[in-house]
């Protein structure tokens, strides 16, 4: 799939984060970095993340009863691409030892079977601790801005230590400039930007309605004259942290 670019017009947005700073004597860079955090802490919270249930129902073969369509088709035994339905649980050829003959004993447990169920655990559990990976991306990113943590999830978490250097390489926050001071976002994790609507975590989507939402908040509020002071920003805005100077 080739890899989507995308720019947002931000000039209105700066001029009202510029506002903000002035109204609230913070500099422009900690209010940028502040609404960063906020746009991350959203697109992490609204990002999918795989359904542990789902993972399950993918690798829970018992190889007794009427195998489920959920369940994958192959998997890799010894080198070789084998079908998961074609193995059973129960049954296998042996040897007599005494008379050389072989036979097809019901009863016995199919050593294949044994070997099918150690990678189908091992699929299950790699998969579950990389259920959040999509929502990690984010993580990642607040983190390369050195901004405070913008999730508390467990399994995102566990995830984001988990994360690939060939997925971290498509990903980057970095901050620009003095004077003309911005922050850089982004995420190119093709599996992370796939839209919900073909079964993708959505990434794309969330960080553009995050980063709208942010911005029309500050339009409501300017209007309404929310800002004009210290105690009516910190009431409307709890996420600004307001420092005390002189």
């Amino acid at each position: 799939m080739p890899q989507q670019t995308f720019t947002l017009d931000t000039s209105n947005f700066d001029k009202a984060m510029r506002r903000i700073a002035a109204f609230t004597g913070r500099d422009f860079r900690d209010v940028v970095k502040n609404e960063a955090h906020a746009i991350l802490k959203k697109s992490v919270l609204k990002t999918g993340a795989a359904d542990a249930k789902n993972i399950t129902a993918h690798y829970n073969y018992t190889g007794d009863v009427v195998t489920p369509k959920s369940v994958i088709p192959f998997v890799r035994l010894n080198g070789r691409k084998v079908r998961v339905r074609s193995i059973k649980k129960k049954g296998m050829f042996v040897t007599n030892r005494k008379t050389g003959v072989s036979f097809w004993d019901v009863e016995k447990t199919n050593p294949d079977f044994r070997l099918l169920r150690r990678e189908l655990k091992r699929r299950t559990e790699y998969a579950k601790a990389r259920r959040g990976q999509s929502k990690a991306t984010w993580v990642y990113i607040a983190k390369r801005l050195g901004l405070k943590s913008v999730t508390n999830a467990a399994y995102v978490l566990k995830a984001y230590g988990l994360l690939p250097n060939s997925l971290k390489s498509k990903l980057n926050g970095r901050e620009h400039g003095q004077r003309k001071y911005y922050v850089e976002i982004r995420n190119s994790g093709r599996t992370a930007m796939v839209s919900k609507s073909k079964k993708g975590p959505g990434g794309y989507r969330v960080f553009i309605d995050a980063f709208e939402g942010r911005r029309g908040f500050f339009y409501k509020n300017m209007d309404m004259g929310a800002f004009k002071t210290v105690e009516r920003a910190l009431k409307k805005y709890p996420g600004l942290l307001v420092e005390k100077r002189g």
